[in-house]
């Protein structure tokens, strides 16, 4: 009833955030230890162990989930109850109770090896094995099982166990003496440049369409894990093992851990070439004027770089749905006077 008067619509229960009363500070700890040495002339390397530890992270709780044990659960998976009408604190749908519950870890193995002015040529490569858990990645991300917080402890979303990185500019010593001004000026004097990256799949999460907890939503389900499904084809129309997974017990949460599966890795290579021009005549400058020239390649070879992955049970699930981007050439044209 509105008024007196009975509504033309349905009014349903508003959600409410809550902070939770002993809201602590989210703290860091960090530390490193490491060792440095001089290959030779110009070219150190060095190896490092970097790690923190993030207590009183920020995690949301759905407090006004269903009780595990309420029987009636059964008749809201059926859909012939509203879930709203079996929640703890009746009147609300959900309620969001943002605390300050649990944490992160990150341990890793770093190697940097730079190599200075080699016959013209400049390198620098990185290495990372690393390994991140925690219960949820983002900033507002929240509890899968409220009455199980472990239930999320997993791979953080950005996890990539290892990375490859190289960086490179050499100053090409081609027709740099030659004897014609003209093909010294033009064909001499160019700079390669790049960067080239390697790693490994970021960690993903297989879960699993609808209610099937019979909570009225609010919550993800997960799948049943019955082997390895890291040990897929690796292909476009089935990354991972997909029958590695069997959907959840009716009125449960799932079994499956939280990026428990591993994304397509990457290979990219982004190059450049470079050119100054300079002694350009222009009046009343004795020194000229400089032209500078650059070509840039991102991901120059074009080779198909596979991103995402569905990973929810239903229409393609398994499937590559996303690549990052094709090969892009960019051209640049600076005049200095």
């Amino acid at each position: 009833m509105v008024n007196g008067q009975k509504a033309a619509v349905p009014i349903f229960p508003g959600s409410v955030y809550a902070l939770a009363k002993d809201y602590k500070i989210p703290t860091s700890y960090q530390w490193s230890l490491g060792i440095q040495h001089e290959l030779m002339a110009r070219a150190v390397i060095t190896v490092q162990y970097v790690g923190n530890q993030n207590p009183h992270q920020r995690f949301e709780r759905p407090l006004n989930t269903p009780f595990l044990a309420d029987p009636r659960r059964a008749d809201v998976l059926a859909g012939t109850l509203d879930g709203n009408r079996i929640r703890p604190f009746p009147g609300f749908a959900g309620i969001q109770y943002a605390e300050m519950s649990t944490s992160s870890d990150y341990n890793s193995l770093q190697v940097n090896c730079r190599m200075q002015n080699q016959k013209g040529m400049t390198v620098q490569s990185a290495y990372t094995y690393s390994h991140c858990l925690d219960y949820g990645s983002g900033d507002f991300s929240g509890a899968s099982n409220p009455y199980n917080l472990k239930f999320d402890r997993g791979n953080c979303d950005l996890d990539r166990r290892h990375i490859l990185s190289l960086n490179y500019v050499w100053d090409l010593p081609f027709f740099k003496s030659s004897q014609s001004k003209l093909v010294r000026g033009t064909l001499g004097g160019w700079q390669f440049s790049g960067i080239t990256t390697f790693e490994t799949g970021l960690h993903m999460t297989v879960t699993y369409p609808g209610d099937n907890a019979g909570v009225g939503g609010g919550v993800q389900i997960r799948s049943i894990l019955l082997s390895n499904p890291n040990d897929g084809p690796k292909k476009v129309n089935e990354w991972f093992k997909t029958d590695a997974f069997a959907p959840p017990v009716p009125l449960t949460f799932g079994t499956a851990g939280r990026n428990i599966v591993v994304g397509p890795g990457r290979g990219n290579w982004n190059l450049s070439l470079f050119k100054v021009f300079s002694g350009i005549p222009l009046p009343k400058t004795p020194e000229g004027g400089q032209v500078q020239f650059r070509a840039e390649f991102f991901n120059a070879f074009n080779h198909t770089q596979l991103h995402g992955v569905n990973t929810s049970f239903g229409g393609g699930f398994g499937e590559v749905n996303s690549t990052y981007d094709p090969r892009v050439i960019q051209l640049g044209l600076k005049f200095l006077f």
